[in-house]
């Protein structure tokens, strides 16, 4: 496979966008190719080159321009990374807002726990209380803060722990 038919394929896949294979390669057949899914699969892999010809009938079913298949990076390239990126910041805060409905759980657990426990006045038990109260500690808003900081450029090569302890010696201004 020649790096540029791959580059093609790849191409052609974000064009063809929510069309099936099947679907394309039947529209090619209805212009005269011996066209298949498998075909188009082969193209889209780069496995199998794209002949001129085809290609001029191809980017009138896809609606585009021959210029698309072969420029560098074409508006849809653009287009299809930014829909990639949102798609992630959709899964990141939906992961985010799951572990932030856990963390509150799970600390209402903790307290509820700790409370019909009794090891709140027993002296073998302080350790693991000083434990949980750092837990209990652990806020979404701190956890935000934390994510901020790490954020921002003179964290970006610091140990994530390093954070915690810069929020806990209160060096940063509000926490």
């Amino acid at each position: 496979m020649a790096e540029e038919d791959g580059l093609v394929g790849q191409r052609i896949t974000r064009l063809r966008g929510e069309r099936s294979q099947k679907a394309v390669a039947a529209d090619m057949r209805s212009r005269g190719w011996k066209w298949s899914q498998a075909t188009m699969w082969s193209v889209e892999r780069g496995e199998r080159p794209l002949r001129l010809t085809e290609a001029k009938d191809l980017v009138a079913i896809l609606g585009c321009q021959l210029m698309d298949l072969f420029s560098e990076a074409t508006v849809l390239d653009t287009e299809a990374t930014i829909k990639d990126l949102i798609r992630g910041v959709e899964r990141e805060y939906r992961e985010a807002t799951l572990g932030l409905i856990g963390l509150s759980a799970d600390q209402d657990l903790l307290r509820v726990t700790i409370q019909q426990s009794a090891i709140a006045d027993d002296p073998r038990f302080q350790g693991v209380l000083g434990l949980a109260g750092s837990v209990l500690k652990l806020t979404p808003e701190r956890a935000f803060r934390k994510a901020q900081l790490a954020s921002e450029p003179r964290h970006l090569l610091t140990d994530f722990d390093d954070l915690e302890i810069e929020l806990d010696n209160n060096v940063v201004d509000g926490f």
